[in-house]
């Protein structure tokens, strides 16, 4: 785990703390919606190298996807059994709880009332 200036706290994958010795500096590259980090790149004078950055919501987008598109099958499915009870109420408390978790988390939801411009 590495810290930037700005108190970010980065995950990166197959690194060695050693390499940051040599060459403290990288840059960070981000998405453009909601700035979220997903590579490294780490240069030096003879090589450079890219460091994918994992434990974010860009990394895990494949599950994020999944849990929020379970409600489309319970807006179809409406019948009076066990399976719509759960899958309610799951809609409604877990999912909404992640999607409230990620726009406070990192100030993601100033970031969306100006329109990606802070």
């Amino acid at each position: 785990m590495i810290e930037t200036k700005s108190g970010k706290r980065l995950f990166l994958n197959q690194n060695s703390n050693l390499d940051f010795n040599y060459i403290p500096f990288f840059t960070l590259e981000t998405t453009r919606i909601f700035k979220h980090p997903t590579r490294a790149h780490k240069n030096s004078y003879f090589s450079s190298s890219e460091i994918p950055v994992h434990f974010t919501f860009y990394w895990a987008q494949s599950v994020i996807w999944i849990l929020f598109l379970v409600p489309i099958v319970f807006l179809f499915y409406k019948k009076d059994d066990v399976f719509f009870a759960i899958g309610h109420y799951y809609t409604r408390y877990v999912s909404g709880s992640l999607l409230i978790y990620f726009l406070v988390t990192e100030n993601r939801w100033l970031h969306l009332l100006t329109l990606g411009f802070y």
